[in-house]
């Protein structure tokens, strides 16, 4: 499912535009009206969007790895 999110950090931590999601200006509600009519009129960006978004998933948090990562801090603190 491809996904639009404000452009706050934590958004853009996660979500690149265009590549697996996409960003609007926070507050900015034409922005947002906009990036949904570009998904609306556009099956190949959503499908696009949503694959690459499933990949990103999958490989950077993967349950494994995040533990992995967590008990790395944990251990290093």
């Amino acid at each position: 499912i491809p996904v639009v999110v404000s452009d706050i950090l934590p958004n853009k931590e996660i979500i690149q535009h265009e590549i697996n999601g996409l960003i609007f200006r926070l507050g900015d509600v034409t922005d947002l009206s906009e990036k949904i009519k570009q998904l609306i009129g556009s099956p190949e960006l959503r499908k696009k969007l949503a694959i690459q978004a499933k990949f990103d998933v999958m490989t950077k948090y993967e349950e494994e790895k995040i533990l992995t990562k967590f008990a790395n801090f944990i251990v290093s603190k």
